[in-house]
């Protein structure tokens, strides 16, 4: 029998590389997409997304990187709006979303790239509705009033 470890330890990137090898070697392509997939799961999920009002129809996203990249840099992540599927790419750990309605609510998962490929994806971030500025208020009458202005007393001494 072999032991059985579960969760991330200081070996599990080498593990990971080693079995990798193996399934390489063995030819057994099932195997292979099954380590790189939780070689994704354990090191390519961005955490702690949140999205702010940014614009009428827009939302500013963010996150926090990963804090392990697997041995190969993330070269960048994705930003995915729920409903509608609008996203934003950048290499950076934040970016804006355009194209969204206002008065809807929205939340957004993360995903992250590498060479490996796409990491998985990050938990929703909190709803949050893009507004529109309010519009210019509307005259509905003008007249003029009986009311007399005063002028102050003017002392002098």
């Amino acid at each position: 029998t072999y032991p059985n470890r579960t969760g991330v330890h200081p070996n599990t990137a080498f593990g990971l590389v080693f079995a990798l090898d193996w399934a390489r070697t063995a030819k057994d392509a099932k195997f292979e997409a099954q380590i790189v997939q939780r070689a994704k799961d354990y090191y390519l999920k961005t955490t702690a997304v949140t999205a702010v009002r940014s614009g009428s129809g827009e939302l500013g996203i963010s996150w926090t990187a990963p804090s392990s990249n697997g041995g190969s840099a993330v070269t960048s992540y994705t930003a995915t709006a729920t409903p509608g599927g609008q996203s934003c790419t950048d290499t950076d750990t934040s970016c804006r979303i355009t194209g969204l309605t206002n008065g809807t609510a929205y939340s957004f998962k993360v995903s992250d790239t590498n060479a490996v490929g796409e990491g998985a994806l990050s938990s929703a971030s909190s709803p949050v509705t893009p507004a529109a500025a309010p519009g210019a208020p509307t005259i509905t009458s003008a007249g003029f009033s009986r009311s007399r202005l005063r002028q102050p007393r003017r002392t002098y001494g």
